[in-house]
C-alpha cells in the first residue's frame, strides 16, 4: 500500500503526539504500507519547522526529519498529476500520489479533501485521518 502524508499530517504524528494520527500511522506501518515524500514536500516540512510556532530547538526539529526520513522513500521525479488543486502550495502532493498510484493520500486540507471524486477515479484515495476509525477502513 503506497501512502502519501501532507506535512499536517507528520507534525501531528511526530510534534503534536496526537493520538489518532500516531496510532494511524503505527497501523499503516505494522500492514506494511511504504510512505512516500519528494525533495518538495520534505522542503516543505523543514519549512513548517522553521516557523516560530515550532520552535522546540534545533535538535528536536532535526530529530523529527530524520524520523521522517527514515521513515518513508524518497521519490525522485514525480509526474505533474492530470488532477490540479486550487491551492498550488498542495499540488506536490497530489503530483506525488498520483505517481505512486494506487496510493493514499492522507490530509485535512479541505482543498485537497474536495478533489476525492476525481482523485478515485484515478486509483487514489484521499482520505483524512479520523477517517480511519479501525485500520478496516482502510479499503473504503
Amino acid at each position: 500500500m503506497n501512502v502519501v502524508l501532507d506535512s499536517n499530517f507528520i507534525l501531528d504524528v511526530y510534534f503534536f503526539k496526537n493520538e489518532t494520527a500516531v496510532s494511524l500511522f503505527h497501523q499503516l506501518k505494522k500492514a506494511g504500507a511504504s510512505f512516500y515524500r519528494t525533495s518538495a514536500t520534505f522542503n516543505e516540512l523543514k519549512h513548517v519547522l522553521d516557523r516560530e510556532e515550532f520552535s522546540k530547538g534545533t535538535a528536536f526539529q532535526e530529530e523529527i526529519l530524520d524520523s521522517w526520513s527514515a521513515n518513508s522513500i524518497n521519490f525522485e521525479s514525480p509526474s505533474p498529476s492530470t488532477l490540479k488543486c486550487r491551492d498550488p502550495l498542495d499540488q506536490k502532493f497530489i503530483d506525488l500520489a498520483s505517481s505512486v498510484a494506487p496510493s493514499y493520500l492522507i490530509s485535512k486540507d479541505k482543498d485537497i479533501l474536495k478533489l476525492r471524486r476525481k482523485a478515485s477515479k484515478l486509483r487514489m484515495k484521499f482520505r483524512r485521518p479520523d477517517e480511519f476509525t479501525t485500520f478496516r477502513n482502510l479499503s473504503d
